[in-house]
């Protein structure tokens, strides 16, 4: 998920779209996700469903997850999951980050447009066409897996979604005029920068002791923010959160694999080969990453 994680599909009640005021104001953004979806399928032999992306959410709301980590370590409390889902259901999911900040776990209650629901919202159509590509390409990703019947671990899946979405933006952006290749080479420059500095922050806090922890989150916080000063509205939705150890933990999902999966997509040259690779990963993760490792190694 971009920022988005997969989930169960068609969450709220939707219906699909009819030539109405909305449409007609958004006719450009209409044309760009007809034309990415096209693209994911014949580019990249991403396996998506018939509704994907077809259908208006019938609220205009963000979709809100709960992540929530231990106070002494970057880790989930025995039992949580990796997140709890709310769909749009802001005071339950507000009541559940309340139960467990009194119970001294750190939380972040992280709101998104984009998620493997892939429903459209006026909050997804106010993003920048880059962002739009990021997270149609990312999402696909999931639903492609899902569709397929695979089981991909999940930390590489988001990673895996974050390349998908970086690199299938800059290369929509070179076969379609209705994404500037700049910006969408910039958009990847500042999700990179944030990916290792989230990675670097990361290894800190591994090796610090609790009471160091303020500072560090402190000198995130203040990176973070210097960074995002140059980003869109997506990025600053996905990324512009106080920094603590849920924060950590949910970023780490897609921060931490990133790079040996671009490294990856790189050597193979080919996002459809690279799909077919990824989507047939075992699902342990530590014996899919010696395999991603060992094709990169030189030969």
């Amino acid at each position: 998920m971009s920022g988005g994680a997969a989930i169960a599909l068609a969450f709220a009640p939707c219906y699909r779209l009819f030539a109405n005021d909305r449409d007609s104001k958004y006719a450009l953004q209409l044309q760009l996700l007809a034309a990415l979806k096209k693209f994911a399928v014949s580019h990249f032999l991403l396996n998506t469903d018939d509704d994907f992306f077809t259908k208006w959410s019938e609220l205009e709301k963000m979709r809100l997850f709960l992540y929530v980590s231990r106070a002494d370590r970057i880790e989930s409390p025995e039992g949580f999951g990796m997140y709890k889902g709310f769909d749009m259901d802001e005071e339950t999911a507000l009541q559940e980050k309340k139960k467990y900040d009194a119970l001294g776990y750190h939380t972040l209650l992280y709101r998104t447009a984009g998620t493997s629901s892939a429903l459209i919202t006026e909050r997804l159509f106010s993003y920048p066409p880059e962002c739009i590509c990021f997270i149609v390409f990312h999402e696909s990703f999931h639903v492609h897996l899902a569709q397929s019947g695979c089981h991909v671990n999940y930390m590489l899946e988001e990673a895996t979604g974050d390349v998908i979405g970086n690199y299938g933006a800059l290369a929509f952006s070179e076969n379609n005029g209705l994404v500037n290749r700049k910006d969408a080479q910039n958009q990847i420059t500042l999700n990179e920068h944030l990916y290792h500095f989230i990675n670097k922050t990361v290894e800190k806090i591994n090796k610090a002791q609790p009471h160091d922890f303020p500072h560090i989150y402190a000198g995130c916080n203040a990176r973070i923010s210097s960074l995002l000063k140059y980003g869109t509205a997506f990025q600053q939705d996905r990324f512009g959160y106080e920094v603590n150890n849920a924060y950590l933990l949910r970023n780490r999902y897609y921060a931490e694999n990133y790079f040996i999966i671009r490294s990856l997509f790189i050597k193979m040259q080919s996002m459809a080969k690279f799909v077919r690779f990824m989507t047939d990963l075992p699902p342990e993760i530590e014996q899919a990453k010696r395999l991603i490792i060992s094709l990169n190694s030189p030969r």
